[in-house]
């Protein structure tokens, strides 16, 4: 034989599975080559391990038996199947929460005398800031009073006092054009 086998003809020829003229090949390589000959042994010793723990098991059951009597699957399934139908119980059962949503107040403002126009001046227009979100969060929600039926896209909130010392917050459109009201308290 002129080349060496790879381990995998080794084990082959350790476990007797390849034909007779490959066997007797393989016998005069291992009197030839020392790298191969180490690799038979170690094969060889490895093969030699695994018998001898396949021979400690045969004593040993292949399967262990169970300490207790076990649950038949239809004692599982009635245990999940009361399970679910308890949350469904509680779940209809449980009251559900009321959310009171109250009604914009149309604000209050003393009435002109009809001949004088009541002048309205802006304050000055301010900007909505994370604290004062924040606060007004906890207040009392107050809707503003839509002065047309037309939807705002956008609009800039303008703080204004009227000739009677009330003030007012007004969303003015892009035109310049009151698109909505609201009293400051």
């Amino acid at each position: 034989m002129n080349q060496c086998w790879q381990e995998g003809v080794w084990r082959a020829y350790l476990d007797g599975e390849l034909p007779a003229g490959e066997t007797a090949l393989g016998r005069e390589h291992l009197t030839q080559c020392a790298a191969c000959a180490a690799v038979h042994q170690e094969l060889a010793a490895r093969a030699a391990r695994v018998g001898a723990w396949m021979t400690e098991l045969e004593g040993v059951p292949a399967v262990a038996r169970r300490r207790g009597p076990a649950r038949p699957r239809w004692q599982w399934a009635a245990a999940g199947l009361a399970v679910a139908a308890a949350l469904a119980v509680a779940f209809v059962l449980t009251p559900k929460r009321v959310q009171v949503v109250e009604t914009p107040r149309v604000a209050e403002f003393p009435a002109a005398p009809p001949a004088v126009a009541m002048p309205i001046s802006p304050v000055a227009a301010h900007r909505v800031s994370r604290a004062r979100t924040a606060r007004r969060r906890t207040q009392p929600v107050q809707y503003y009073l839509a002065l047309d039926d037309e939807p705002i896209d956008t609009g800039t909130v303008m703080r204004v006092a009227l000739a009677s010392g009330a003030e007012a917050d007004v969303i003015v459109d892009s035109a310049g054009r009151p698109r909505a009201i609201r009293a400051v308290r």
